[in-house]
Protein backbone atom coordinates (compact mmCIF):
# COMPACT_ATOMS: atom_id res chain seq x y z
CA UNK A 1 0.00 0.00 0.00
CA UNK A 2 2.83 2.38 0.76
CA UNK A 3 4.30 1.69 -2.68
CA UNK A 4 1.09 2.81 -4.41
CA UNK A 5 0.96 5.94 -2.27
CA UNK A 6 4.52 6.93 -3.20
CA UNK A 7 3.92 6.21 -6.89
CA UNK A 8 0.79 8.39 -6.87
CA UNK A 9 2.66 11.14 -5.03
CA UNK A 10 5.52 10.96 -7.54
CA UNK A 11 3.08 11.22 -10.48
CA UNK A 12 1.50 14.26 -8.88
CA UNK A 13 4.92 15.93 -8.43
CA UNK A 14 5.85 15.19 -12.05
CA UNK A 15 2.51 16.56 -13.27
CA UNK A 16 2.93 19.72 -11.21
CA UNK A 17 6.51 20.20 -12.44
CA UNK A 18 5.50 19.62 -16.06
CA UNK A 19 2.61 22.06 -15.76
CA UNK A 20 4.95 24.68 -14.27
CA UNK A 21 7.51 24.16 -17.04
CA UNK A 22 4.87 24.43 -19.77
CA UNK A 23 3.43 27.62 -18.28
CA UNK A 24 6.90 29.21 -18.35
CA UNK A 25 7.53 28.13 -21.94
CA UNK A 26 4.21 29.48 -23.20
CA UNK A 27 4.39 32.71 -21.19
CA UNK A 28 7.82 33.73 -22.51
CA UNK A 29 6.83 34.24 -26.20
CA UNK A 30 3.97 36.54 -25.19
CA UNK A 31 6.52 39.01 -23.80
CA UNK A 32 8.65 38.80 -26.95
CA UNK A 33 5.67 39.37 -29.22
CA UNK A 34 4.34 42.51 -27.55
CA UNK A 35 2.89 44.87 -30.16
CA UNK A 36 2.96 48.64 -30.32
CA UNK A 37 1.35 51.13 -32.70
CA UNK A 38 2.86 53.62 -35.12
CA UNK A 39 0.21 56.17 -36.03
CA UNK A 40 -0.02 59.73 -37.27
CA UNK A 41 -0.97 62.01 -40.13
CA UNK A 42 0.58 62.70 -43.52
CA UNK A 43 0.25 66.19 -44.99
CA UNK A 44 1.57 68.42 -47.77
CA UNK A 45 4.51 70.54 -46.65
CA UNK A 46 3.53 73.31 -49.09
CA UNK A 47 -0.20 73.61 -48.32
CA UNK A 48 -0.54 71.87 -44.96
CA UNK A 49 -3.41 69.87 -46.45
CA UNK A 50 -3.78 66.33 -45.09
CA UNK A 51 -3.12 63.71 -47.75
CA UNK A 52 -5.73 61.08 -48.56
CA UNK A 53 -4.52 57.62 -49.76
CA UNK A 54 -0.83 58.27 -49.04
CA UNK A 55 1.06 54.97 -48.81
CA UNK A 56 2.70 54.03 -45.49
CA UNK A 57 4.68 50.80 -45.69
CA UNK A 58 7.32 48.88 -43.78
CA UNK A 59 10.44 48.36 -45.93
CA UNK A 60 11.41 44.70 -46.61
CA UNK A 61 8.08 43.40 -45.29
CA UNK A 62 4.68 42.98 -46.85
CA UNK A 63 3.07 45.27 -44.29
CA UNK A 64 1.55 48.64 -45.02
CA UNK A 65 -1.53 50.81 -45.11
CA UNK A 66 -2.90 53.99 -46.68
CA UNK A 67 -4.07 57.16 -45.01
CA UNK A 68 -7.80 57.71 -44.56
CA UNK A 69 -9.86 60.79 -45.54
CA UNK A 70 -8.25 62.74 -42.66
CA UNK A 71 -4.67 61.80 -43.61
CA UNK A 72 -4.48 59.43 -40.63
CA UNK A 73 -2.72 56.03 -40.59
CA UNK A 74 -2.07 53.34 -38.00
CA UNK A 75 0.11 50.18 -37.97
CA UNK A 76 0.44 47.71 -35.08
CA UNK A 77 3.72 45.77 -35.11
CA UNK A 78 5.90 43.70 -32.74
CA UNK A 79 8.77 45.46 -30.95
CA UNK A 80 11.68 45.96 -33.39
CA UNK A 81 13.56 48.50 -35.54
CA UNK A 82 11.67 49.42 -38.71
CA UNK A 83 12.21 51.52 -41.80
CA UNK A 84 8.94 53.20 -42.78
CA UNK A 85 8.40 54.58 -46.31
CA UNK A 86 5.74 57.24 -46.87
CA UNK A 87 4.74 58.30 -50.38
CA UNK A 88 1.98 60.01 -52.33
CA UNK A 89 1.55 60.76 -56.04
CA UNK A 90 3.41 63.91 -57.13
CA UNK A 91 5.27 64.25 -53.81
CA UNK A 92 8.75 63.26 -52.65
CA UNK A 93 8.97 59.90 -50.87
CA UNK A 94 10.13 60.05 -47.24
CA UNK A 95 11.88 57.28 -45.29
CA UNK A 96 11.93 57.19 -41.49
CA UNK A 97 13.83 54.87 -39.11
CA UNK A 98 11.77 53.88 -36.05
CA UNK A 99 12.56 51.85 -32.91
CA UNK A 100 9.14 50.56 -31.97
CA UNK A 101 9.34 49.86 -28.23
CA UNK A 102 6.34 52.03 -27.30
CA UNK A 103 3.38 53.60 -29.11
CA UNK A 104 4.60 56.32 -31.49
CA UNK A 105 2.70 59.22 -33.10
CA UNK A 106 4.23 60.86 -36.19
CA UNK A 107 3.28 63.92 -38.22
CA UNK A 108 4.89 63.55 -41.64
CA UNK A 109 5.21 66.36 -44.18
CA UNK A 110 5.84 65.45 -47.82
CA UNK A 111 7.34 68.06 -50.16
CA UNK A 112 6.49 68.51 -53.82
CA UNK A 113 8.45 66.47 -56.34
CA UNK A 114 10.26 68.50 -58.96
CA UNK A 115 8.91 67.46 -62.34
CA UNK A 116 10.34 68.40 -65.70
CA UNK A 117 8.62 67.78 -68.96
CA UNK A 118 10.42 66.38 -71.97
CA UNK A 119 10.71 68.37 -75.20
CA UNK A 120 7.52 68.37 -77.24
CA UNK A 121 7.57 68.32 -81.03
CA UNK A 122 4.52 69.62 -82.88
CA UNK A 123 4.15 68.72 -86.57
CA UNK A 124 1.81 70.63 -88.88
CA UNK A 125 -0.20 69.19 -91.72
CA UNK A 126 2.33 70.60 -94.24
CA UNK A 127 5.08 68.48 -92.72
CA UNK A 128 7.21 71.21 -91.15
CA UNK A 129 8.13 70.66 -87.53
CA UNK A 130 8.30 73.17 -84.71
CA UNK A 131 10.23 72.32 -81.58
CA UNK A 132 9.19 73.74 -78.21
Amino acid sequence: MHLCYYQAKRKQQLSTGLLFLLSILFATPSFAQQKFTISGTVFSQKTGERLINASVKVVDRSIGTITNEYGFFSLSLPTANYTIEISSIGLEEKTIEVLLDKNIKLDIALSEKEQRLQDVTVTSATGSACRY
